[in-house]
């Protein structure tokens, strides 16, 4: 059975100056047509009154001819009324709009899981200052008197793990098999040519030197992952030339458990 959920898009018009006609600007305009008056019109869609202004002349400047004209007199001391223009404005932005509907409806039936586009839409939009952002599974969660350690299984048959508090792992929802975020600095990245190095970090995965990007003081070394992933360490440009990295050469990445930030959806 298809996912029950449906793609939605709002509808704008522009030109090479600016968002022309978008459905804040529509509802400003049907809302003048329906009261006659500026002030009770943003009242009306929840701007303020200089807003309200400040769009109905942009709308007035950008198109050929006045959509919203001044009012004088009247035993309310004048108002605002749309043009004809503008009325068949209106007309015209509904059927575009009632074709734009139809459009997204017809594209959703096509689409077999959408909500697997959904969620990668969302995991490449989240902001955060670790270069390091890895998507998995929980495949386990060992639970300690305060803590819990977490192993997040990724492509490649790598995994990482990470060190929570059991209220992190509650406040999560984190259990097994479910899909969740894991976080690390690129500065918290050390890396070996030995694959047996004594340390005490607990995460070791393998890779190739993908790229090396030299800098004054420091350099940005990317690593290829089996399965596809890029992990991404700064290190000193000394550190560097010492393990003789060099593109294509293999590495092992070392990172210790409680520098992982885990996040779900």
């Amino acid at each position: 059975m298809k996912d029950k959920i449906r793609l939605d898009g709002a509808l704008s018009l522009k030109n090479d100056k600016a968002n022309f006609l978008g459905k804040d600007k529509i509802e400003l305009l049907k809302a003048v047509q329906a009261y006659g008056s500026i002030s009770r019109a943003a009242r009306a869609v929840g701007i303020s009154y200089k807003t309200a202004w400040d769009s109905i002349d942009l709308m007035n400047n950008l198109y050929k001819e006045i959509l919203v004209e001044k009012v004088v007199g009247g035993t309310h001391g004048g108002g605002a009324r749309l043009t004809p223009k503008a009325i068949e404005t209106l007309e015209l932005f509904d059927i575009v709009e009632e074709e734009h509907k139809k459009f997204l409806d017809r594209l959703s039936k096509r689409m077999n899981h959408p909500t697997e586009l959904l969620n990668f839409l969302r995991r490449i939009a989240v902001r955060t200052s670790a270069r390091n952002q890895f998507y998995g599974k929980v495949k386990g969660i060992l639970r300690g008197a305060v803590n819990s350690e977490v192993t997040l299984s990724l492509k490649g048959n790598q995994e990482i793990i990470a060190t929570i508090t059991n209220q992190s792992v509650r406040n999560l929802g984190l259990k097994t098999g479910i899909p969740a975020y894991a976080l690390i600095k690129a500065s918290f990245i050390l890396l070996s040519a030995d694959r047996n190095l004594s340390i005490s970090a607990e995460n070791r995965l393998e890779g190739t030197v993908l790229s090396i990007a030299e800098g004054s003081i420091n350099d940005e070394i990317s690593i290829e992952l089996s399965g596809g992933n890029v992990m991404i360490s700064i290190l000193t440009s000394q550190a560097r030339k010492n393990l003789r990295l060099e593109v294509g050469k293999e590495v092992y990445a070392f990172f210790s458990a409680s520098s992982v930030i885990l996040a779900v959806e």
